[in-house]
């Protein structure tokens, strides 16, 4: 595989990698939307001074193909899930989509957590944005428990219509009213629930739990030096998609 890394280093503190063939991929075949994740694990790493363990994490994209699979297609090393290392990934990450020809029409799905926002704020304002509403549905059981708000929640994230959506709220509204003022806080509609959602996004995702099976892919490599990790993810993503074509053309 040709690779065209896109790779850089400011201040030694993070790390991105993106190859060519899977940027010219994504441009063909995936949808437009992207889920972006930070998973913490301890990296070991060799220097001159011996062995070292350092506490970073892995930042990855993962996109969905006209198959709603995954699609991995950049991932990073940073020093921690922080504004500076969101904003270091969004700005490489905006470069790479570039290359794609679609402007600006992109979703991207994560938590609520905050670095990403502010990157997103910062470098990246036209990109659409949607929480995981798994995420979301964590915040809500610890004030709403019960099987009843439970299904309450997800009626107002799937609702696909204002109608449906409207009878949702009104459901909520009479069984508990402190629960619509907390989806008030959520922001926009368009970012938790379906009948708000782009209609130029090609999906209706909302939960970003295959990115966490892309996680549990990477498995003992998350254990070792950081290039072998990085090496891991790249043959890991060439499996994958060879497996793929070759499945197409039988």
């Amino acid at each position: 595989m040709d690779m065209d890394s896109l790779c850089n280093m400011p201040d030694n503190n993070g790390f991105s990698l993106l190859y060519d063939a899977i940027a010219r991929g994504l441009n063909r075949f995936a949808l437009e939307i992207l889920i972006d994740n930070f998973d913490g694990s301890s990296i070991s790493c060799t220097g001159s001074d011996g062995f070292t363990a350092l506490h970073c994490l892995t930042s990855c994209s993962v996109a969905l193909d006209g198959n709603n699979e995954l699609f991995p297609f950049a991932w990073a090393i940073v020093p921690g899930e922080d504004g500076d290392s969101w904003k270091f990934f969004m700005l490489h990450l905006k470069e790479v989509l570039k290359t794609c020809n679609r402007g600006n029409d992109w979703c991207i799905i994560s938590d609520r957590q905050k670095g990403i926002d502010v990157a997103l704020n910062e470098l990246w304002l036209e990109a659409g944005r949607r929480y995981c509403c798994l995420h979301l549905l964590k915040n809500w059981k610890t004030p709403f428990p019960g099987p009843l708000m439970y299904s309450l929640f997800w009626l107002a994230c799937t609702a696909t219509s204002p109608f449906s959506f409207k009878k949702a709220m009104e459901k909520i509204q009479k069984t508990n009213h402190l629960a619509l003022l907390w989806l008030s806080k959520l922001g926009d509609q368009s970012r938790w629930s379906r009948h708000k959602f782009d209609p130029k996004i090609c999906t209706d995702e909302n939960k970003t739990n295959f990115v966490e099976s892309f996680n549990a892919t990477l498995g003992v490599d998350r254990c070792r030096p950081i290039l072998t990790l990085l090496e891991g993810i790249r043959r890991m993503c060439m499996v994958r998609m060879s497996t793929r074509r070759q499945q197409c053309q039988e």
